[in-house]
């Protein structure tokens, strides 16, 4: 009885271990009908060390994958990358035209200002555990882009 509370507790400590990483005011434009992805901006702060995020799961409203973008010249590019380092006490913010953003595609319905899409962060310790983080990402109205 004693080693299974014993097994419990310590599952629960390093869950709670992995899920400290505050997800702080994640966010994606509102859609235009026919739209098929968008991008969630959001700011990561990890507070235990050896955090990376590698991965999230949109809940049945299309793929979702993390990407990073580099500039190759004067082009910019974007690419799904498996692992984000999220360092001990330190903001990574997901935003636009920055390096790292999680990109939401396929979409099976345009995504209306106001509404918050659910979004399953997933996070990996210094070990091999995956812990899950769920967030709610609000909706804003879409902005124009200057040039």
């Amino acid at each position: 009885m004693e080693q299974r509370l014993l097994a419990a507790l310590l599952l629960f400590a390093v869950s709670s271990a992995l899920a400290q990483v505050e997800v702080i005011k994640p966010w994606a434009r509102a859609t235009a009908p026919g739209q098929a992805s968008v991008g969630v901006y959001m700011t990561l702060y990890a507070h235990n060390p050896s955090i990376r995020l590698v991965g999230c799961d949109a809940n049945g409203i299309g793929s979702c994958t993390v990407h990073k973008m580099t500039m190759k010249g004067r082009v910019m590019r974007m690419h799904p990358i498996d692992t984000l380092p999220l360092p001990k006490n330190r903001q990574i913010h997901l935003k636009p035209g920055d390096h790292y953003h999680i990109m939401l595609e396929g979409l099976k319905q345009p995504l209306k200002a106001g509404a918050t899409v659910p979004l399953t962060l997933k996070f990996q310790g210094a070990g091999k555990k995956i812990a899950t983080q769920c967030a709610k990402v609000y909706v804003r109205k879409p902005t124009s882009q200057r040039r």
